[in-house]
């Protein structure tokens, strides 16, 4: 998959923006006209994180929403990625036949993403327990600051933006290696079906 489509509103400088990012692009402007903020609302889409009156765009009213809506193309190639069979069919159940599709995150609800459903000519929440599943098969986003120090950005360490991308190429490498789909497959099972004995049990420690 690839971002076909950006389109930003109410977010920070950003009052409203249409974007149709190419294969390489370069943003050029002077300080504080809003080449960061781009970046920090894609940001904003994957994590959600943030304080909404520090996002919200200074001159828009209370009740305006702040909106980030990624369009990515190529959808199918990137819903054959997903190894879990359940949380694949969840997405296609949304997706259908569709090779271009739209995500949005907004500040009426930010913990949660919406998928347009172009059968239904609607939005609706992405399927519950797939956000993991959706992350792995839509581009992965690293935004790095130019204020951090290299040290951060190079070490190999799970949360760095160097160990990230790696983590792609292991994955990948993984997913190719039928005994690691195996394994993941009965992994899920285990763990995360709803039918799990394990996931149960754990449920009802929790509660208790």
């Amino acid at each position: 998959m690839r971002i076909s489509k950006l389109s930003i509103k109410n977010f920070r400088s950003l009052r409203n923006v249409d974007f149709e990012p190419g294969g390489f692009n370069i943003l050029v402007g002077r300080n504080n006209h809003g080449k960061s903020n781009l970046f920090e609302a894609i940001e904003w889409f994957y994590s959600g994180k943030g304080d909404l009156a520090d996002l919200r765009h200074a001159g828009a009213a209370e009740g305006d929403e702040i909106v980030v809506e990624i369009a990515f193309s190529e959808v199918q190639a990137g819903l054959e990625q997903i190894s879990n069979k359940e949380n694949q069919q969840k997405l296609r159940n949304i997706v259908g036949e569709d090779d271009v599709f739209s995500v949005r995150r907004t500040s009426v609800d930010a913990k949660t993403r919406y998928v347009y459903n172009s059968k239904e000519g609607k939005w609706q929440k992405q399927p519950v327990g797939v956000d993991s599943a959706f992350n792995n098969c839509i581009p992965r986003f690293e935004f790095v600051l130019t204020d951090k120090n290299l040290k951060e950005v190079s070490a190999f360490k799970a949360t760095t933006p160097i160990g990230q991308m790696l983590s792609s190429v292991v994955s990948e490498a993984l997913e190719q290696d039928i005994r690691y789909v195996e394994f993941k497959q009965k992994f899920e099972e285990l763990f995360e079906s709803p039918d799990s004995n394990v996931r149960k049990l754990l449920k009802q420690t929790s509660e208790r």
